[in-house]
């Protein structure tokens, strides 16, 4: 009787022995993302910051998963997409998720909108846009060779403004030489603030595209609890208003 319990206590131990590490082990991943204005970039001090930078903290506490180092290094997207795509426990945001993509990853989200709109200055009374035939009359700037470029020469846009870069588009637009520009809600509205300009200076008149959202991309080997788990803290801040008020503040 004696040596059962002794071997009952041994086994006991050796259970205690095994378990402590696993229970105590926190689930880490190694995060990635691709400089995108306002919604992840380094400020002058060297930061990173942004809308989804913010919102996927706040995620990953909420979940209690950990983040590698406590740091999300800011990469050229092909690079922060092929490290995803072949290294286990990690992930990368703000991915667009299309079919081309699907099996490549888990995915969490959506994160933000990728809603693509037309504006115009608010006060130029000349611009009267209700449909997209009405927008194809009037100079339209872009940046050349773009995909926006391209999804707009798709739709029939052919008074086209090209441009190098999207700093060239916007000053072009505030100057009034192109008419309607191209923009996501919240880049729009962080441009404008840059300047110094408030979001009122601009009028949202149509959506053009609409196919596409932003997702955290989670490496396929991934335990897919972890990604569960992930997605449910962000549904839980959508619901609770969290995101909303986050999401508020880039307006400002």
């Amino acid at each position: 009787m004696l040596d059962k319990s002794r071997n009952l206590i041994c086994c006991c131990l050796c259970w205690g022995i095994v378990a402590v590490p696993l229970h105590a082990k926190a689930i880490e991943l190694e995060l990635f993302a691709h400089e995108q204005k306002p919604y992840q970039y380094k400020n002058k001090q060297g930061e990173i910051q942004g809308f989804a930078f913010e919102l996927l903290k706040r995620v990953f506490e909420r979940a209690d998963v950990k983040i590698k180092n406590n740091k999300t290094p800011i990469l050229p997207f092909a690079r922060a997409y092929k490290t995803v795509e072949r290294k286990v426990n990690t992930a990368m945001y703000m991915t667009v998720r299309k079919a081309a993509r699907e099996t490549l990853f888990q995915w969490v989200g959506p994160i933000a909108s990728r809603e693509k709109w037309l504006y115009k200055i608010s006060s130029n009374d000349r611009v009267l846009v209700n449909s997209l035939d009405q927008a194809k009359q009037f100079r339209v700037g872009t940046v050349n060779n773009s995909s926006t470029d391209e999804y707009l020469k798709k739709l029939g846009f052919n008074n086209l403004t090209l441009l190098a870069n999207e700093s060239l588009v916007f000053g072009m637009f505030l100057a009034n030489r192109v008419e309607l520009v191209p923009s996501l809600e919240l880049t729009m509205a962080f441009k404008l603030q840059e300047r110094g300009l408030k979001y009122s200076k601009v009028e949202k008149l149509l959506p053009f595209d609409s196919r596409y959202q932003y997702y955290l991309a989670v490496n396929k080997q991934v335990d897919p609890k972890v990604v569960a788990k992930l997605q449910n803290a962000l549904n839980e801040i959508k619901a609770d208003g969290s995101y909303s008020a986050l999401r508020a503040k880039y307006f400002n």
